[in-house]
């Protein structure tokens, strides 16, 4: 991966340029992308210091904030939603500069498409919406506990939510959390969003994940997931207490 703005380099010796799915595409150029949707969507646009973008719908509701040249891993991208210009931001995400450019494009695709406002507490209903494409692939969630992941059987990319930051509306906390990597402390690249983002904003980024491709350089073809059984999940109770240092995912 590259950072963003600038060109992906040639493919190393041994690896070759081929359709990957789409959470193992390569970033591509990310200051492009926001350019294009920037024209697509007339959007207002204010430079800041530092190669910093703002973006602002026509509402000064949603709004964008780009930072250019942040490091693969670290937070490129803040999406923020509020009730009115004036107002505290009702929900959030982050994308750091790694994250695929399919991944982002359908993101962004989704973001233009109808005015989002805040929604109500992650219920199983929402999980539900959020993880069914992901179960539709064949995807695999983890048992009840502080973390719930649904993963594919091949792949390391993952979706996960914290319970105890779901069950409390008036937590700060990262919510859902899309990360890819051999190392979950330490992402290829992760999207984190808060805890009243709405389900169907999510949805579609859960369909990429499970059916999206993109161009991507690798030294191995694609393995074959075999599908099994769909399974649901559902919530665990509310614990009365939680623990007093969070587990690591």
């Amino acid at each position: 991966m590259t950072n963003s703005g600038h060109p992906n380099p040639e493919p190393e010796r041994g690896r070759r340029v081929e359709t990957v799915p789409a959470y193992e595409a390569d970033p591509g150029d990310h200051r492009a992308i926001l350019d294009e949707f920037i024209t697509e969507q007339g959007w207002d646009t204010r430079a800041w210091p530092h190669d910093t973008i703002h973006v602002i719908d026509a509402s000064q509701t949603l709004r964008i904030q780009f930072l250019n040249d942040a490091d693969p891993r670290e937070d490129a991208w803040t999406i923020a939603a509020y009730d009115t210009p004036v107002s505290d931001r009702i929900w959030h995400l982050t994308l750091t500069a790694g994250t695929p450019a399919p991944v982002l494009k359908r993101l962004l695709t989704v973001l233009a498409e109808e005015d989002w406002g805040p929604a109500d507490f992650i219920t199983d209903q929402s999980v539900a919406q959020v993880t069914r494409p992901l179960l539709d692939a064949a995807w695999q969630p983890t048992p009840p506990g502080r973390w719930l992941h649904w993963k594919p059987l091949h792949g390391n990319v993952r979706l996960s939510l914290d319970v105890f930051a779901a069950q409390d509306p008036d937590s700060t906390l990262t919510a859902w959390t899309i990360s890819a990597g051999a190392d979950m402390n330490r992402p290829d690249w992760a999207i984190n969003a808060s805890t009243h983002i709405p389900a169907p904003l999510l949805t579609p980024l859960a369909d990429e994940l499970a059916h999206g491709t993109g161009t991507g350089t690798r030294s191995t073809g694609r393995c074959t997931a075999e599908r099994s059984t769909q399974t649901t999940t559902t919530l665990p109770p509310e614990p009365s207490q939680g623990p007093s240092t969070p587990p690591r995912r």
